[in-house]
């Protein structure tokens, strides 16, 4: 194994184990105000079974009997004796996929509330870090209610292949992450096919991106799409030689001294994205959004770093004069 793939493995490894490093403490004492739950304890989940609800009762179970020597019993609602319930609100939520919640902490009895099973799971994780904190299965009694102020929270995924890290990206709160893309490696449209990907290379990474998206759902994560840079097309290139005016700002980059990008105000071009971008999220609806950096490191347009000579912000004879806000919106 390479020295790379070692480090990588090694780090896994305790991304894997970073949630569960949490002990309870042998000097932990009740006070009055605050519940124990002891072992035997019921977790009952909402009926319909789910693959997220059923990652947070693995989770959940590991937790409780790992870190704090606590063994749950997963049952039905209704069973006597000490249960933590997860009950799914008939109310209508503020929004699809709304990961607010509410705890109620009695003597015999811890209820979450959501409106939608993502609430469920935060609850949960809400649960873990009182208890991890505390260095026992002590809760304190009493009402709770919590909601996002950033909304969504999106982060960077370490390694997106990695189950361990999207779960303690969970438990950190995030709840959405960039992928990166080469826009043009998804392509698909009619007004420039030249441009197109062939249909095996495009089925397999429309299967991989939707793969990506459910893996991360379990988690209650969602995928925003992040458009990476792309160096433009050398002249001459097909699309530039069967389609008059396409052509727009040769830019500058060390990488490609003589590439051009896609004009900006080409009526053609913006049908080509719009049918792209169509066609992507079509394919994948699990895509929670897109991400677009227009200043250079993203989708480039006839403003995007261009090579001197130019005038009015771009070497574009067709952008050259125009208001570039105007052609970048």
């Amino acid at each position: 194994m390479s020295n790379s793939r070692l480090v990588l493995h090694s780090i896994l490894k305790r991304v894997e184990n970073e949630h569960f490093r949490y002990a309870r403490r042998s000097g932990a004492r009740l006070e009055r105000t605050e519940i124990e739950i002891p072992s035997g304890a019921l977790l009952a989940l909402p009926k319909n079974e789910t693959a997220l609800l059923n990652q947070l009762r693995r989770d959940f179970c590991r937790f409780m009997a790992q870190c704090m020597r606590v063994r749950l019993k997963v049952a039905p609602r209704g069973r006597p004796g000490m249960r933590i319930e997860l009950r799914l609100s008939n109310s209508e939520a503020t929004k699809p996929k709304d990961d607010s919640f509410s705890i109620q902490v009695d003597l015999q009895e811890v209820i979450i509330d959501a409106h939608h099973e993502r609430g469920l799971l935060q609850g949960i994780h809400y649960l873990e870090r009182k208890m991890a904190l505390r260095g026992a299965p002590f809760l304190p009694r009493g009402q709770f209610h919590r909601q996002r102020r950033f909304d969504p929270y999106i982060s960077y995924p370490f390694h997106a292949d990695s189950d361990a890290n999207l779960s303690l990206m969970s438990h950190f709160g995030v709840n959405g992450i960039l992928h990166h893309a080469r826009t043009w490696d998804y392509c698909r449209n009619t007004a420039l096919p030249e441009l197109n990907v062939t249909e095996s290379e495009y089925r397999k990474r429309i299967r991989r991106l939707r793969d990506l998206c459910r893996r991360c759902a379990v988690f209650g994560i969602d995928v925003y799409l992040h458009v990476e840079y792309f160096g433009g097309f050398e002249r001459p290139h097909p699309v530039f030689t069967k389609h008059s005016g396409v052509r727009g700002a040769e830019f500058f980059y060390s990488v490609n001294s003589n590439a051009f990008q896609l004009c900006s105000s080409n009526r053609l071009v913006l049908r080509h994205y719009s049918e792209m971008f169509g066609s992507l999220f079509r394919e994948v609806p699990e895509l929670a959004g897109l991400n677009l950096i227009v200043g250079g490191e993203g989708l480039l347009h006839c403003f995007s770093r261009p090579k001197p000579p130019y005038r009015g912000g771009t070497n574009c004879p067709h952008c050259a004069g125009k208001t570039p806000s105007v052609i970048v919106a």
